[in-house]
């Protein structure tokens, strides 16, 4: 864990904001990716966590889940392709609210030019 003024005004009351939010802290360590659930350092997206998140956040009317393997996988498969160097530049789409069930759909990109 860093220390100084970056961390003690900064960093820290943004990580406790967060965690009050709900999101999960994790403490990493330089030496080993495991510690945060992710393979190696390149990896940006913690695929486990990610699986859980989009399980519970896409239920239907009924809050059962509707989300089958199949779907999981095209969901983090695209996710993982805009995380990719330089996508944010070449393929990032906005993702837009298509109801209240906090549901998205990839819009289309528009480029002026």
């Amino acid at each position: 864990m860093s220390s100084g003024p970056e961390f003690a005004y900064v960093e820290e009351p943004f990580i406790d904001q967060l965690v009050g939010m709900g999101w999960k802290f994790t403490t990493g360590n330089l030496d080993f990716p495991s510690a945060t659930g992710r393979s190696s350092f390149r990896d940006v997206i913690i695929r486990d966590d990610l699986r859980q998140a989009l399980r519970r956040i896409n239920r239907n009317a009924r809050g059962d889940e509707w989300l089958d393997e199949g779907r999981l996988a095209t969901a983090i498969s695209a996710i993982e392709r805009i995380a990719a160097p330089n996508a944010y530049s070449r393929r990032c789409q906005p993702l837009i609210p298509v109801d209240a069930s906090h549901r998205f759909q990839l819009m289309p990109a528009t480029h002026s030019g």
